[in-house]
């Protein structure tokens, strides 16, 4: 277990969660006590839906039509990066950007 800007991050293996996919999602969600598990758009190739509503989870879809520019390491600004380049770049401020609030 790691805490990194007041969020925990775990190992899948330390839950005790297998499976396949989006049962395997589900188990992981389920063992923390999510209610609510939100996605890239991309995913709605992918995930089973029905299995969230089964499972009693809400699953929304993130639309990310502008990305709000944030300060990078190499620049020029590049929208084309995981939400891992944005925590590690701008770190406790990521909800802004996330949600759409960004710090003029």
């Amino acid at each position: 277990m790691q805490n990194c800007f007041g969020n925990l991050f775990l190992w899948r293996n330390a839950l005790g969660v297998y499976g396949r996919k989006t049962e395997r999602l589900i188990g992981i969600l389920e063992s923390v006590g999510a209610t609510k598990y939100i996605s890239g758009p991309s995913a709605r190739d992918y995930i089973d839906e029905p299995m969230f509503a089964e499972a009693g989870i809400e699953l929304v879809y993130k639309e990310y039509p502008v990305y709000p520019a944030y300060r990078q390491c190499f620049p020029p600004f590049s929208p084309f990066v995981t939400i891992l380049d944005l925590l590690m770049n701008v770190g406790p401020e990521a909800p802004h950007y996330i949600w759409g609030m960004a710090p003029e």
